[in-house]
């Protein structure tokens, strides 16, 4: 099981903070080890400005990954999508967070490998956006597969939060006691607190391993909270409030002789994790490496393979590394085109396929097309496909609206029994409700229930980031480790 050590490195306000992320930096290169320091952009200039020449050059020596632009300042990035659509969303994506990315990018020295949302923020648009930009990977996604952990969204490597250990989900219940925080940012300086959660970390790592989990992010802590008491943002930007800078409140120190135990228990932490667990530590630069891709090809096999799957589930499959549920849609839309010379084509290049970018109206009756109607929908589906990279919302035929899950299936089931018999049936029925896949209603209310919080406004609406997100779910599938 792979691993990674990660740090989110935020606090551009506390210039104590800075000290603390040298500490650490230091401490893993001493022993040999590679984290993940996650810099805000913010983060970043502040060091340049405050002169910390030897944190940058401490911190460089790790994987230095974006960790937005200005974290928790107003707008964050959900509040800057809540009224947003897809196109307008990604532009509003890249114009408010490359300056992070160019910053972190000229200050380390180095292209970022990946980026990263801040606390409960999430918008979808950040996948499209990082595809633009050359940035691989999208850590801690709100988004999952239902078999595996490592995965492709719009067109962008990435992994949930689930798979983020200790368990940081239960960081961002409103309701969580003390005993509830999960991370090690206030256990660290108590030895006996440090010694329990000690064994519940080594048990969750265990449990992943035998659950077959190929990778989690090893979530170490936040290096400003080894320093503080409090949390630099909630006292500053909770619930929407965005102060001036000369009405920055300062969180307050812990006790030096707990800072210094913080950081000899995180030695030992480490060490431990290096020595004594089950886990391959990678930095995420190697692990981009194990999981990316340069080609896909498929051939006829293939494709009739994921096609007679979704014919018998009468589902938009989103379990298959080969294909995602929109690039096997332009697939089958390229056999309809001309099944014959398809089976004779050897292997076909798969292209990323957007997913559509307004919802479709749902299709709860049963549809039946003939072969010669079903072929004209799939012709005008490729060439629309082709000209903007994405599945259509919808396409019209004889005053009727078929949706994409509709044409999907119809092809499916048709392709199904082409292979079977070599001729078309006389007519193709087809049902279906929803015209994403299954998985995008949990998305949906995943965004829902999540990523409202004290670090947004009040009354933050999701319902157009959930909706993009279930929309983009049509993208989803399994990214494939190398052996």
């Amino acid at each position: 099981m792979y691993a990674i050590l990660s740090f989110d490195t935020e606090d551009y306000i506390t210039p104590e903070s800075d000290e603390i992320a040298l500490d650490v930096a230091k401490i893993l290169w001493e022993e040999g080890l590679r984290g993940t320091f996650n810099v805000v952009g913010e983060k970043a200039r502040a060091l340049l400005m405050r002169g910390r020449q030897d944190v940058i050059r401490a911190l460089a020596q790790h994987d230095v990954t974006v960790h937005t632009n200005l974290h928790s300042t107003h707008p964050t990035m959900s509040e800057y999508l809540e009224d947003k659509g897809w196109e307008d969303g990604v532009a509003e994506w890249l114009l408010r967070e490359e300056p992070g990315v160019k910053s972190v990018s000229e200050i380390f020295g180095r292209y970022p490998i990946a980026w990263n949302a801040a606390g409960r923020g999430w918008g979808p648009q950040a996948g499209a956006g990082l595809r633009r930009l050359g940035i691989p990977l999208l850590q801690s996604s709100k988004t999952h597969i239902r078999d595996g952990d490592v995965h492709w969204f719009a067109g962008t490597l990435t992994y949930p939060m689930e798979h983020a250990l200790p368990d940081c989900g239960k960081y961002y219940e409103d309701d969580a006691s003390d005993d509830d925080y999960e991370w090690f940012d206030d256990i660290l300086g108590n030895d006996k607190a440090f010694e329990k959660k000690l064994l519940s970390f080594a048990n969750q790592i265990e449990e992943a391993y035998r659950k077959g989990v190929g990778f989690v992010n090893l979530c170490m802590f936040h290096p400003t909270k080894l320093r503080s008491l409090a949390w630099w943002d909630y006292i500053n930007y909770m619930d929407g409030v965005n102060p001036s800078r000369d009405a920055y409140k300062m969180p307050p120190a812990k006790p030096q002789e707990e800072i210094e135990r913080a950081l000899i228990n995180f030695r030992r932490l480490i060490t431990f994790v290096r020595d004594q667990t089950p886990v391959q530590l990678l930095t995420l630069s190697e692990l981009v490496g194990v999981y990316s891709e340069t080609e896909r090809l498929v051939s006829l096999k293939d494709v009739v393979e994921m096609a007679t799957r979704a014919s018998d589930t009468g589902e938009l499959f989103t379990e298959d590394w080969r294909a995602s549920p929109a690039e096997l849609l332009y697939l089958l839309t390229i056999w309809a085109e001309n099944p014959n010379a398809f089976a004779s084509m050897g292997m076909e290049h798969v292209c990323f396929v957007e997913g559509p970018i307004n919802p479709a109206p749902e299709q709860y009756q049963a549809m039946s097309f003939e072969w010669p109607s079903l072929q004209n929908l799939a012709n005008r589906a490729r060439e629309f496909i082709r000209l903007n990279q994405r599945v259509p919302t919808v396409l019209e035929q004889n005053g009727s609206h078929i949706g994409p899950a509709t044409l999907f299936l119809a092809l499916a089931h048709a392709l199904a029994l082409f292979s079977l018999k070599g001729s078309f049936p006389r007519k193709i029925q087809v049902q279906v409700g929803s015209q994403t896949p299954s998985i995008g209603e949990e998305l949906s209310l995943d965004v829902h229930q999540n990523v409202p919080g004290w670090v947004h406004k009040p009354d933050l609406d999701v319902s157009l980031i959930a909706l993009h997100t279930k929309l983009q779910s049509w993208t989803l599938r399994p990214a494939r480790l190398k052996r």
